[in-house]
């Protein structure tokens, strides 16, 4: 790691969604929205402040972090705790991952990561899922999801339908 990333890296902070950031995520997920398999779909903005509202509402089953550089965010995770269909125990599982291309490489994702775990873990979750549905840079998302000490348990598979 070169020192200027280093440097570029230690300012690299995680925080909770805010107000004041809507703005900037409204921007961030619409990005995620055209980069990923999901661009096909329409985006609907007034649908995205209804669930970024719900998250920074519900704290307590929702996680909403954002990774900040300066006042920049350049990435972002939402998840959530939900008891498995079978039992009362909890699963956190994310929703969204997403950190902006020229942030990629950066500890970004593995700070948002890294909070995530210890909020899972602050709820009392038994394990965390992370999901790759997005499409984008799939091999090397698994490779820092092992990294991170996660295990492959399967895989997803889509079909399209009515268009």
């Amino acid at each position: 790691m070169t020192s200027s990333r280093g440097t570029s890296d230690s300012r690299i902070r995680v925080v909770p969604w805010i107000d004041a950031d809507r703005g900037q995520l409204l921007g961030l997920l619409r990005r995620m929205q055209e980069e990923s398999r999901y661009a096909f779909l329409p985006f609907d903005a007034a649908r995205v402040e209804s669930e970024l509202d719900l998250y920074m509402r519900e704290t307590q089953r929702r996680c909403a972090l954002a990774a900040v550089r300066g006042d920049t965010v350049i990435g972002a995770l939402a998840g959530y705790v939900t008891e498995y269909a079978f039992c009362s125990e909890l699963v956190a599982s994310d929703q969204i991952l997403y950190v902006v291309p020229r942030s990629r490489g950066t500890l970004a994702a593995v700070r948002l990561i890294e909070a995530f775990r210890r909020w899972a873990r602050d709820r009392g979750a038994r394990e965390i899922v992370l999901g790759i549905m997005t499409g984008v840079d799939t091999r090397r998302t698994g490779e820092l999801f092992e990294r991170l000490g996660f295990e492959f348990a399967g895989g997803n598979f889509v079909q399209r339908l009515n268009g």
